[in-house]
């Protein structure tokens, strides 16, 4: 389980289709490192970084629910969350994905979320569509051919779907933080090395179980620096249904939108702006 207190922050999900390119495409304006890794540091990095890849060379699914905590001191409680959510994300190698949030927490008790904060996002590969509970409409947003069917940047959730250590380390500065203490679990903290990046996420904290190198919680910061999400995953599992990571059925029809925002919210990590709800 994620302990709160032992965090430094929690935000908004902010990950942008934007950086869909290979490890050596052009890319933004290259960013200044927040540190510089010593010979030993940089070494217990890669040992720490191979060891998740050679564990998970053959990862071709994740499927976990999770617990989901939103903060937000501008708008929300100083120092509690302004939302607990549950949710559940499918991720079918290389490029679909399924991410529902279904309940919430309310006066100490679990319940189906409100219509205007349901969010509901599928990625088939060629599209990704969004269900919007309170209109019950479906927007696609139509991806570039040149995006298709590739493995694409998602902001902070990159870390949780990309094993290979070299494009890890090419996204992402990179450092351990595990705490004193924190038996079996690893933590990772990462910047993006990209302006692109950047303007999605300041920075996040991933934390990995030793036995098998995969994630059991992670959070992020949003580009200012205060409002701050963090997921506590259960555990794993590879059985994904593929034919619902594969698209979503536009049962109230599809509002088509072509894709072409460099740094806007187009999936979970970058959801639309809500209004502001009753009495908040």
């Amino acid at each position: 389980m994620l302990r709160i207190g032992l965090w430094a922050a929690v935000g908004v999900l902010t990950a942008t289709l934007a950086g869909c390119q290979g490890i050596f495409a052009p890319r933004e304006r290259l960013l200044q490192a927040p540190w510089q890794l010593d010979s030993e540091e940089q070494a217990a990095l890669d040992r720490v970084l191979q060891a998740r890849e050679a564990k998970n060379v053959d990862l071709k699914a994740f499927a976990s629910r999770f617990t989901r905590w939103e903060y937000d001191p501008i708008f929300g409680p100083s120092n509690a969350p302004r939302f607990v959510d549950e949710g559940e994300i499918e991720y079918v190698a290389p490029d679909k994905m399924v991410f529902r949030i279904l309940k919430t927490h309310k006066d100490g008790q679990t319940v189906p979320i409100e219509p205007e904060r349901a969010e509901h996002w599928v990625r088939d590969g060629k599209s990704l569509y969004y269900h919007d509970h309170e209109t019950e409409k479906l927007t696609e947003l139509q991806l570039p051919p040149s995006w298709q069917e590739k493995v694409c940047n998602w902001g902070p959730f990159l870390l949780l779907f990309e094993t290979k250590a070299e494009r890890l380390k090419e996204l992402f500065f990179i450092r351990i933080v595990t705490p004193p203490g924190a038996e079996g679990e690893i933590w990772l903290e990462a910047y993006p090395r990209f302006e692109e990046e950047a303007c999605n996420f300041k920075r996040a904290e991933l934390i990995l179980k030793t036995k098998d190198m995969m994630p059991s919680a992670m959070q992020y910061y949003a580009p200012n620096g205060k409002n701050r999400t963090a997921y506590a995953f259960d555990e794993k599992s590879t059985s994904v249904s593929k034919k619902r990571a594969a698209g979503l059925a536009p049962a109230h029809g599809v509002r088509r939108v072509v894709f072409r925002r460099r740094c806007a919210g187009v999936n979970p990590a970058a959801r639309p702006r809500r209004r502001p709800l009753r009495g908040s």
